[in-house]
Formats: C-alpha cells, sequence, structure tokens
C-alpha cells in the first residue's frame, strides 16, 4: 500500500514540474527557448534589385541655372570632345553654323572645361582642350590707340570692351598688351591691360545697339579726325559681307565723322571719311553661307527615341546627354545584350555618337518588338500569284534579346511546306537571314542563305512595312487588307551569301539608285543579284 502511494506521489510531482517548466521556445529565467535561438539564425531573403539607373547630372535637367555663371568662347567646332581621352567630334554638317556659338556655360572648370551645348533635339556635354579656347575680355575695359592706359573717364574713339568680347593678344608692353578684335564686320587694334585678358569670364549684361547709317565694308576707321589707324570694317571679295550699320556721334569736321559701332559685348568710336556713307535705298544686307559635310550613312537605320530619353558616353557608362524632344536618329545595325544601341546625331559641332538604352522602346506598342513579345506575326504574302494572310512564329534566342527565328508551317495539297528565316531587330529595321526550311536550320554553320535589310515603317493601323513586305499583328488586321484588295508580296534577294556575318551586311549591300524600294537613301551601284 505504503509502495503504491509513493509511485503515485512520484508521478504527481513529476506532473507538477513539467507544468511548471517554461514552454519550449519561450525564455525562462533571462535566456532565450530553442525555438528563439533557431528564428535567429534564419536569415532574410533579400530583394533582387533591377538594374541601377544612374542618376541624371543636374546641369542637363529642364530649367538648370548655372550658379557661377563662368562661361567660355570656343575658337572653332575643331577638337571638342564627348569624352577627354575621346576623338574630336569633328566639325559642323551641311546647314549648320560656320562658327563656334560663343558663351557656353562651364560646368565644370579645369584644363579642359566642360560644358552644356543645346543642339536641335539634344542636351549634351562637352570637352572642349583649353588650347582651342578663344581668349577673351574677363573685366570692362577702354582699349587705347597709344601704347599706355587709356585715362579714367575717356568717352573718345577706341574699343570698349565688355567680359565675353573675343580678342588675340598681337604684341606685349610691360602690363600692356595689343590685342586685335575682329569678327564679321571689323578688325581693330587697340593697347588694354594684359590682366583684363583670359579664358573663362562671367558674362555682364549684353549691350543694345541700334545704328542710324550705313557703312560700306572695307573703310578705314582712325583715332582721330586727322588721321591714324584704328582699324578698319571689313569687306569681302565675294560679297558675302553687306553695308554695316553705324550710329552718327556729333557732326561732321574736316570731311571726317565720328561713329559708333556695337555689338553684345563691344563698341567702338572712330572717324570715317564721309564718303564712306550710303544713301538710303541702296543698303546691301547679306550674310555669310553656311558650310559643313553632311552625313552619309549607306542603308541607314534610323531610330526613334522619345523625349527625355537619356545618352551616354558607352554601353552602361555615364550621362552625357538628353533627349528634349520626340526626334529620329541615325544609329547602328544591331542592338546590343542590356539594349543598348549606338545612336549618331549630326550636331554643328560634328558627328556627336552616344548610347541609349532601348530595351524598352523597342518592344512598345506597334513596334517589332510587339509582334516579338506576342510570339508571331500575319505576314500578307504571294503564294505563287494567291495572296494569302501567313501566320509565322517568332522566337528569340534568349529572353530580352534581339535576335531570334521567325518559321512558318502549312499543308498545300496535301503536301507539307514549311520555311524560316533568322532576325536579327534594331528598332528601325531588322535583318532578315534566309529563308531555310526553319530558322533552326539556318543557324547550322556553312548553312547556305541570303540576307536582307529591311527598313522598318508604319503601314496604319496594326501593321508594318517591312521593306516590301507588310507584316500585320493579328489575324483580322492581315484579313482585312486581303479582302480590300492589297496584294501579298514575298523577298527578293539582296545579297547572296552562303557564309556573312548579318553585322556587316550594311558594309556589303550595294544600291542601284537614289532611293530604292524601301525608300532608303543609297548610293549608287549595282543590286548584286
Amino acid at each position: 500500500m505504503f509502495e503504491v502511494m509513493r509511485t503515485r506521489l512520484s508521478w504527481f510531482l513529476m506532473w507538477t514540474l513539467f507544468l511548471g517548466a517554461a514552454p519550449l521556445g519561450v525564455a525562462a529565467a533571462g535566456e532565450p527557448g530553442l525555438m528563439a535561438k533557431a528564428a535567429k539564425k534564419k536569415k532574410k531573403r533579400r530583394k533582387k534589385k533591377g538594374p541601377q539607373v544612374k542618376p541624371l547630372p543636374s546641369y542637363l535637367m529642364k530649367g538648370y541655372k548655372n550658379s557661377n555663371r563662368v562661361r567660355v568662347r570656343p575658337l572653332s567646332f575643331e577638337k571638342v570632345r564627348l569624352i577627354p581621352d575621346g576623338y574630336s567630334v569633328g566639325g559642323p554638317v551641311v546647314g549648320r553654323p560656320t562658327e563656334a556659338p560663343p558663351g557656353l556655360a562651364v560646368v565644370k572648370q579645369g584644363d579642359m572645361p566642360r560644358v552644356i551645348i543645346e543642339d536641335g533635339p539634344v542636351r549634351a556635354l562637352l570637352y572642349i582642350p583649353s588650347d582651342n579656347l578663344q581668349s577673351v575680355i574677363v573685366k570692362p575695359t577702354v582699349g587705347w590707340p597709344e601704347a599706355k592706359p587709356a585715362p579714367r573717364g575717356y568717352s573718345g574713339p577706341g574699343l570698349y570692351l565688355q567680359p565675353g568680347a573675343p580678342v588675340r593678344v598681337v604684341s606685349k608692353q610691360g602690363d600692356l598688351v595689343r590685342v586685335r578684335l575682329k569678327d564679321h564686320h571689323v578688325d581693330l587694334f587697340s593697347w588694354i591691360p594684359k590682366a583684363r585678358v583670359g579664358r573663362m569670364y562671367v558674362p555682364a549684361q549684353a549691350q543694345r545697339f541700334s545704328g542710324n547709317a550705313w557703312i560700306k565694308p572695307g573703310t578705314a576707321v582712325s583715332p582721330n579726325e586727322g588721321g591714324g589707324m584704328l582699324g578698319r570694317f571689313r569687306g569681302d571679295e565675294k560679297g558675302a559681307v553687306g553695308n554695316i550699320p553705324v550710329r552718327k556721334l556729333g557732326t561732321e569736321k574736316s570731311g571726317k565723322q565720328l561713329v559708333e559701332y556695337g555689338t553684345r559685348n563691344y563698341s567702338m568710336r572712330g572717324w570715317v571719311d564721309k564718303s564712306a556713307f550710303v544713301p538710303k535705298g541702296k543698303v546691301i544686307k547679306r550674310r555669310a553661307k553656311a558650310k559643313g559635310t553632311g552625313p552619309d550613312e549607306a542603308n541607314p537605320n534610323r531610330v526613334r527615341l522619345h523625349k527625355g530619353t537619356r545618352l551616354f558616353d558607352s554601353e552602361g557608362g555615364d550621362v552625357i546627354g538628353l533627349v528634349k524632344q520626340d526626334n529620329t536618329f541615325f544609329a547602328d545595325q544591331r542592338i546590343l545584350p542590356g539594349g543598348w544601341i549606338r545612336i549618331r546625331h549630326y550636331s554643328s559641332w560634328g558627328l556627336l555618337s552616344m548610347w541609349a538604352q532601348v530595351d524598352e522602346a523597342a518592344y512598345g506598342a506597334g513596334t517589332f518588338g510587339e509582334m516579338i513579345r506576342a510570339k508571331n506575326l500575319f505576314w500578307l504574302a504571294d503564294e505563287s500569284g494567291t495572296t494569302r494572310c501567313q501566320r509565322w512564329k517568332i522566337k528569340q534566342d534568349n529572353k530580352g534579346s534581339f535576335d531570334g527565328g521567325m518559321d512558318w508551317a502549312a499543308s498545300r495539297n496535301g503536301t507539307k511546306i514549311s520555311a524560316g528565316y533568322r532576325y536579327q531587330y534594331a528598332m528601325g529595321m531588322v535583318v532578315l537571314q534566309g529563308p531555310g526550311t526553319s530558322s533552326r536550320a539556318l543557324s547550322r554553320r556553312g548553312a547556305p542563305s541570303d540576307f536582307y535589310a529591311l527598313s522598318i515603317l508604319s503601314c496604319g493601323s496594326r501593321c508594318l512595312q517591312v521593306g516590301t513586305l507588310r507584316w500585320y499583328f493579328d489575324a483580322k488586321s492581315c484579313g482585312r487588307a486581303r479582302a480590300r484588295g492589297v496584294k501579298g508580296s514575298a523577298l527578293r534577294p539582296v545579297l547572296n551569301s552562303g557564309n556573312m556575318d548579318p553585322d556587316s551586311v550594311a558594309d556589303e549591300i550595294v544600291k542601284s539608285s537614289s532611293s530604292n524600294e524601301w525608300g532608303d537613301d543609297v548610293g549608287t551601284g549595282d543590286l548584286g543579284e
């Protein structure tokens, strides 16, 4: 009996101790439980971040104001670069100004200042080597005909120079330099303190000038009515410079008239002969013609970029430009992995070769990229004189790639037929390789095939004009076009080769007229059929 009671008591005590213990995973006496320790060891999964978008430099943003206000004047379009150790962009194109614009805002100073340019649809950053910077006036000063400082308060004949006025030092004497100011209308000399000449300046308020008389080009300007030489109004043998506006100051003296001529950043006062004036009604106004070299693009790829598209110095590099408005640019014939394509803008400065990321734009609505994502297209084709809507299946080589294959198969009179092409998509054009029995067969090394470089244009709602072909986004659109009597078309070989890299097709295609059947700008030669 006693043993039974002792056994029951032992079980009771054990049960009580069990219930009084800390629950599993709950801290007892300040110590973590087993589950708590296990929970601490669990690591949170990090969310995968997408591609990092480099921030847009503030000076490329709309409404940017240059706080330091420092500016420079390039000597010419030559030597200007997109990257410090890169190539020169080469000079202007046809129809552009012949001289570099004055007063470019400096965003980064140094031996090679970086400036902002505005050129048509593009805002970009350029580097200008110091040896291509114009010497300019950095502080207001008066140019004196003699090698000595102008008297304080002087207002007679001479040069009145404001910051930014372009000059060239021709000689030195102590703290003075003799400078030459030459532009479209004048060629003048004067002495000024050498401390007033530099390469960078902060602009003053622009001067305004209006004339009341006209001077013949080539007229000499004197520092006094007795003679001497301050300079002359420029003439041009080809007549590019017309009569020049001046303002008469005071009255004639001994057949001489004191006149003033001015621009935004300088003015000149001097004596001219009274015979130099042009009577009203005989005034000739002319402007210098623009010069340059135009773009020479064979079988170009045209890519449309939208407002706000960023432009880079290399694939994944730094942002160096911005598209200010929707515009079509010349571009390479291939989009590289990551959606990078090199575009070309023929600017006032020359050829600006920049990179754009088009992985989203290339697949936008109404593009061949939309067909790629839909994995099919409907080709309004000519089959031995019969127009049919052929459904072609599209398959990318890899997800997000711009290369792949397109295949079609059907049965005609109990016979199975098929065809395939390899494609290389570049937004404004597509290069096709084929045809073959399938696109896969064309991937084999040495497979014979033709190449077609076809420009892509819109031909209405849900339709693309690809070379001479019509591709539709859906069967209904293709069927409606067929019902309206739109004729089908088939590819004609442009180049026949059994072993050619599609990247080089543009270099190999030779054209026969100034406009081929796809509407591209072309050169001369034979089709090579």
